[in-house]
């Protein structure tokens, strides 16, 4: 700014009648220097008796104060007749004199920064023995009236100050300020509808309470006599927030035992989705905690919080999930790669809970994380509605087979069959042909006219929900087909078979055609 204002003044035709004396002294000359400048730049040179004449300095002092102008540059000197004449200097020196100082202040301004330190806020201590220090922050929180945040347990509040906390309460409902509260998981927790709750693992618990509000920092130690230590310093208090907000906004965390379980429980009744998302699930959650989760399920049903499941398609699963396939809960059995597993998801909102299975070591991580869910959320929808499904080899084939009758279909339509399952597994197919008469599942059977399917079919002649037909000419499947209500079934019955679910009403309705199509061609059995 000072470099503008000589720039300004140098430029100006007026310049000793604007330029004031004040602004050359604060360039770093003395009055003397200044004065006698000023007389050399109107003079243009002079005699050192004629500046001390019109100066008003004293002669000795006047060659002081020239030969200092002479030392900075400001001023020189021409000898005529043995006179010395003095001139002044260009005023654009002074630029060079400010540059100058700019430069040896940016060269030492590394040295002064590192001596330089501001005076920090000392922190204001106040330390309460007994329950009066909790009625302290409670009045406090009162009086500020803003949102807060706490770490630790809560539920010895209302223990040790019952009715301070009801009065703080009932004000703190008329004044609305909210709170954000973290409790260590398996602790008993003080619940109020202002306040938003989250847990934290057991290896991050404390005995202790931090409550942090406005620049103030609480510390209570739950010991034999209760110690709150109050700390009034905005530093320090930042310092805390940070921590809690770090803490509170943290996208997983893992939970141990049954309070995996129940958190997500409990969560879910609080957030109320439509819906929660289950893959991999067998009953093992309404097993480890009985009638507890009998009281969340009813909780859940009267929330009209509906639940879809996954389950791997095998028989131990199948009879696990059975007794918990009840209300608002709707379930596919899907052949799983890797078959059943320790594990299994929960999405719902923008959570997910993945949980691993075990008799002395569950533990559930539940991730928050919009895109993610919506990863889960997709593979599960891909799941639930893929139109086919592959079961392999002997056992997957016998799964298949249950699955039909336990669908109990109004009428199973079958062509294509040579007979071979009696080869495969006698035993197996009739049980299942005894369980099929037992379930009254009317049954149209055409088969491949082979021998084995000759010397078999005399034992459906009394079935009364079984009519069979020899398929016409020589008619080779490779597998045989099963049509049922909304499903076709494609079965290979051989040591390496296979069957495919196909559940897409427009096939359906072409094999169910196809099939009526051969029952008219083929010839009765009896």
């Amino acid at each position: 700014m000072l470099y503008k204002k000589v720039q300004k003044y140098i430029n100006n035709k007026g310049f000793l009648t604007k330029m004031s004396k004040e602004i050359i002294k604060s360039l770093g000359l003395s009055d003397n220097e200044s004065e006698v400048y000023l007389l050399l730049l109107n003079q243009k040179e002079a005699l050192a008796a004629d500046i001390a004449k019109k100066s008003k300095i004293s002669r000795p002092h006047i060659y002081d104060t020239i030969a200092k102008l002479i030392d900075k540059g400001l001023a020189s000197y021409v000898i005529k007749n043995g006179k010395k004449y003095f001139k002044p200097a260009d005023p654009e020196v002074f630029m060079d004199l400010l540059k100058s100082k700019e430069d040896s202040l940016k060269n030492i301004l590394p040295d002064l920064k590192t001596l330089y330190s501001p005076q920090k806020e000392k922190p204001v201590v106040e330390v309460y023995e007994g329950k009066e220090g909790l009625k302290v922050v409670l009045n406090q929180l009162i009086k500020l009236g803003e949102d807060f945040s706490a770490l630790g347990p809560t539920i010895n509040w209302q223990k040790e100050v019952p009715i301070a906390l009801e009065r703080y309460l009932r004000k703190r409902e008329k004044i609305g300020f909210k709170g954000r509260l973290l409790s260590p998981e398996g602790t008993d927790v003080l619940k109020v509808p202002l306040n938003t709750y989250k847990s934290l693992p057991k290896e991050y618990a404390s005995p202790a309470t931090t409550v942090m509000y406005g620049d103030k920092t609480c510390l209570i130690l739950w010991l034999d006599t209760i110690v709150t230590i109050l700390i009034e310093n905005k530093e320090l208090a930042e310092s805390f927030k940070n921590y809690f907000n770090l803490m509170w906004n943290q996208k997983t965390i893992t939970y141990h035992g049954d309070t995996a379980i129940k958190m997500m429980m409990e969560d879910i009744i609080k957030s109320k989705p439509k819906e929660y998302l289950t893959i991999g699930s067998s009953g093992r959650t309404a097993d480890q905690l009985g009638q507890e989760w009998v009281e969340w399920n009813n909780k859940r049903i009267k929330l009209n919080i509906n639940n879809r499941r996954i389950f791997n398609d095998s028989e131990a699963a199948r009879k696990i999930a059975k007794p918990y396939l009840g209300e608002l809960r709707d379930a596919k059995f899907i052949p799983m790669q890797g078959g059943d597993s320790p594990f299994n998801s929960v999405v719902y909102n923008d959570k997910v809970w993945i949980f691993r299975w075990g008799e002395h070591d569950t533990f559930g991580i539940m991730i928050e994380d919009k895109n993610i869910a919506k990863g889960f959320r997709s593979e599960f929808d891909t799941l639930w509605n893929q139109k086919e499904r592959i079961y392999r080899g002997v056992e997957g084939v016998k799964r298949v087979l249950m699955m039909i009758l336990e669908e109990k279909p109004k009428e199973m339509c079958v062509y294509g069959t040579s007979g071979a399952s009696v080869l495969i597994f006698p035993e197996f197919i009739n049980e299942w042909h005894r369980k099929r008469r037992e379930y009254k599942i009317h049954t149209r059977m055409i088969y491949v006219d082979t021998k084995v399917a000759r010397d078999r079919v005399h034992i459906f002649k009394d079935d009364p929900y079984y009519d069979v037909r020899f398929m016409p000419g020589d008619y080779i499947s490779p597998v045989a087909t099963f049509v049922l209500d909304d499903k076709v079934v494609l079965m290979s019955i051989t040591d390496n078979g296979f069957a495919t679910i196909i559940e897409h009403e427009d096939i359906v309705e072409i094999y169910k055609k196809q099939f009526e199509s051969f029952w008219k061609m083929s010839r009765k059995a009896f």
